[in-house]
């Protein structure tokens, strides 16, 4: 597998609470697919360019805290000498293991099986989106996260004013401690729809803020989409009840 590829998706997604990777290969396109552990989002992922080395081929990555560590100590050598080979079950050559080989140094990490992973969601594409946010804003993130922070709350609700300004709320309004948050002015109008704290915030994390696109559906989705060098990457969050 490319390992430029490898690490960017690795280094996009760990720490984003999803427990495996699920990675397909064809001729004409390399997908990456997973559910947040406690189905938060959908991660639905392709690679700008289809990798040629895993035509074919379909295994999950797990443990994506020890694959992340690998690739982060293989900075520590001369990257002209590092190579990545898969090596396939001798039986019936599927993926079985990514061999990383550093000069004299290898380090080795299993590959899951496509039977133990789980069964993927079919996402069909976004509805019509009443809001669309074309790059998102730094300072309205910044203001957000703190007010999270202090508030303790694990969910928010994405509601809509008289002006169209699109505003993230904390706390109910029935709550003696509560927050709203400007996120984006004169953008649309919605109902009140109720996302996850944590995981809105972690994705915008490490998403590129100006080119990030966030789409907020009636239907009740929203969805991250961004490109990194390598994947175009989308989040799609239903909303929690």
């Amino acid at each position: 597998m490319n390992r430029d590829l490898l690490t960017d998706i690795v280094t996009t997604t760990n720490g984003l609470g999803v427990d495996y990777l699920k990675i397909t290969g064809t001729e004409d396109t390399t997908s990456i697919e997973s559910v947040h552990g406690d189905n938060r989002f959908i991660l639905k992922a392709t690679a700008l360019t289809a990798d040629p080395t895993i035509v074919d081929c379909t295994f999950g990555l797990t443990n994506l805290s020890k694959l992340s560590g690998i690739l982060s100590t293989l900075r520590q050598y001369d990257q002209d000498q590092i190579e990545l080979e898969l090596i396939r079950s001798a039986d019936s050559n599927t993926p079985f293991e990514f061999q990383f080989n550093a000069g004299d140094d290898n380090m080795n990490y299993r590959l899951a099986a496509e039977k133990t992973l789980q069964k993927q969601p079919i996402f069909k594409g976004m509805p019509p989106c009443e809001i669309v946010l074309e790059g998102l804003n730094k300072d309205s993130i910044t203001k957000f996260a703190a007010h999270a922070s202090y508030l303790g709350e694990k969910l928010f609700v994405a509601k809509t004013d008289k002006k169209g300004n699109l505003i993230f709320r904390i706390g109910e309004d029935s709550s003696s401690e509560r927050a709203n948050v400007i996120f984006a002015r004169g953008v649309g109008k919605i109902s009140d729809l109720q996302f996850s704290i944590g995981e809105f915030l972690s994705v915008m994390k490490v998403a590129p803020l100006e080119t990030t696109t966030l789409s907020i559906s009636d239907k009740g989705i929203a969805m991250f989409e961004f490109n990194t060098d390598y994947t175009n990457y989308r989040f799609i969050f239903p909303t929690v009840a």
